[in-house]
């Protein structure tokens, strides 16, 4: 009979350590997760800081306009690049259980986005350049599946042009900055796509019309 109990107390010893074992295997691979979000929302926040120390040198040393266009288009496209990265990071990790701060990394890297998305009309407003920035909104809280459509034709635009930069955002998002966004262009439905130049691409078919070199 002690025999008989000796292995069960055995038995659920192992099964206890199995399972701790588990989970802290699972909260370890979750950290390394989140820790290699971090790490490349870190390189994508480092282009927005260069923009915003670009303008205050500009303000204190008079730096002339080609030294400027010259630096702050090698920034942004460095960024931009960093900015699709880790988009499609995030697009493969939301699925996994990576507790609230996967919501936090994505809700900052929204930000730094839309900050990059103003810094890149503001670049294509002043300097001579032959990139091209698209706004795609899409569905964040529902399937999509004509946004699916979008992304496949997107994606094959990019490839055509390797000009042309994506800044996607979510139409119905919560953050009150994005919402005057979607307000000005007037967007109730999803997808939609606004070029640089404010124009509005009536279909997703029409995007294989776009030049890969605008202004």
């Amino acid at each position: 009979m002690m025999v008989e109990l000796d292995v069960y107390v055995k038995a659920g010893i192992i099964t206890l350590f199995v399972f701790l074992f588990g989970l802290m295997f699972v909260k370890y691979i979750d950290q390394d997760r989140l820790d290699r979000l971090n790490a490349e929302l870190d390189k994508v926040s480092y282009g927005s800081e260069s923009a915003r120390l670009l303008q205050l040198y500009t303000l204190v040393f008079n730096l002339s306009q080609n030294e400027r266009c010259s630096y702050f288009g090698r920034e942004m496209n460095q960024s931009m690049v960093r900015s699709m990265e880790l988009a499609s990071l995030l697009e493969k990790e939301k699925d996994n259980s990576l507790s609230g701060s996967y919501l936090n990394i994505k809700h900052k890297f929204l930000l730094t986005n839309m900050e990059l998305y103003l810094y890149s009309r503001q670049y294509r407003a002043s300097c001579e350049t032959r990139m091209e920035s698209l706004l795609y909104f899409y569905d964040g809280k529902a399937f999509c599946p004509g946004c699916l459509v979008a992304e496949g034709r997107l994606e094959s635009l990019k490839q055509r042009c390797p000009d042309v930069r994506v800044f996607a955002f979510p139409y119905n998002s919560d953050e009150s900055l994005l919402s005057l966004l979607v307000s000005k262009y007037g967007v109730a439905t999803v997808p939609a796509i606004i070029r640089a130049n404010d124009e509005k691409v009536g279909t997703v078919s029409d995007l294989g019309a776009i030049s890969c070199v605008s202004r």
